[in-house]
């Protein structure tokens, strides 16, 4: 049994984020809803993507942003193949969105094993608005943790997906089974 830790990739990381078009790199939320600030970057440029290559291994990953009330339309290809692309749409639209809300997990994917791995997300035209805001809080990577005790017997790995630090106390749990 592979027990797994999560790592954090906040927005402003570029070293990690490779940001195409333009984008808005320094803005941040104010979730006063809930008590939450935070970094944000964002996009309305319908041809802006950023890409992510994973820097480990990992098994799943989660991608936060805030969902937009007037045009939130994405797409995200996983493990690309330059010559056939398969993205899939991603509907990041809240019609009562009041800017007061903290970034939410608007994908995820779990993968049949750990591995390298490496996303392209892209903005798209939202044409029940005429525009699209793609927004990004932070990338999550679920990874083996060396460190932690494993357990022989057949039971579930729980991992807890937690803010970035540059967000106060929110965090989601995501329930893992093993393969």
């Amino acid at each position: 049994m592979v027990s797994a830790k999560n790592l954090t990739y906040d927005d402003r990381d570029t070293t990690h984020l490779r940001y195409a078009g333009f984008w808005f790199n320094t803005g941040s939320y104010n979730a006063s809803s809930v008590g939450q600030t935070g970094t944000l970057s964002s996009t309305e440029d319908i041809n802006a993507n950023v890409t992510f290559t994973f820097p480990e291994p990992a098994n799943a990953f989660y991608y936060f942003g805030i969902p937009r009330c007037c045009g939130g339309l994405y797409a995200i290809c996983i493990d690309c193949d330059p010559n056939a692309p398969n993205f899939i749409s991603i509907d990041a639209v809240n019609r009562t969105d009041d800017g007061k809300n903290p970034p939410v997990a608007l994908f995820t994917h779990v993968f049949d094993d750990f591995g390298i791995h490496e996303i392209i997300l892209k903005n798209q035209n939202d044409t029940r608005f005429g525009d699209s805001q793609l927004t990004i809080d932070r990338f999550v990577l679920q990874v083996e943790d060396p460190d932690a005790v494993s357990s022989s017997s057949p039971t579930s790995v729980l991992a807890s997906v937690s803010a970035s630090a540059s967000t106060s106390a929110s965090a989601f749990t995501h329930l893992l089974l093993p393969p």
